[in-house]
């Protein structure tokens, strides 16, 4: 196991590789002075083991799995967590006139889904292929949505947009 030594002459805190059964009587030499070190308490057992319920964030839309899971969600989607700048949102509200709601249940639906759909909604709209009609019914060459203006081809040849007929390819 690692275990975090620390030497009080020079005030620095190593990593050494110990076995369980010998880290409170294995004496560790300091790398920098060669003085004997003492072993640290470890930092992640004051936080102690933090259970996580999955719940479902009907704001983002999603299944939250975790805390890591939380903070890669908001990076995603641009999301900054409102409340205490420090430690991040509070869960207590001190307003007489608050209401609480309990967490959602999962869904199943994750951040991915959501990126898949924006995707596709994108691409539907880059796609999206538009033909202009004359007066004599004559039909212009499909353009994307997205390329048309006023100065596409149709409207430069002298066709005059009288109805708009929209089809759309995938």
């Amino acid at each position: 196991m690692r275990y975090d030594y620390r030497c009080e002459d020079c005030r620095i805190t190593w990593e050494f590789d110990v076995p369980m059964d010998e880290r409170d009587t294995r004496k560790c030499g300091c790398p920098g002075c060669d003085e004997p070190m003492k072993r640290q308490f470890p930092t992640d057992a004051i936080k102690g083991f933090q259970p996580f319920e999955a719940y479902h964030c009907p704001a983002r839309g999603i299944d939250i799995n975790g805390p890591g899971e939380d903070r890669e969600t908001m990076r995603a989607m641009g999301i900054h967590e409102a409340g205490d700048p420090v430690n991040g949102a509070r869960n207590f509200e001190t307003s007489k006139e608050a209401v609480t709601l309990d967490r959602e249940p999962p869904t199943g639906r994750r951040l991915s889904d959501i990126q898949r759909e924006q995707e596709h909604s994108q691409n539907m709209k880059d796609n999206f292929m538009v033909q202009v009609e004359d007066k004599d019914g004559k039909l212009s060459n499909p353009l994307k949505a997205s390329e048309l203006s006023t100065s596409s081809a149709a409207v430069k040849s002298g066709q005059t947009p009288t109805r708009t007929k929209m089809k759309v390819k995938p």
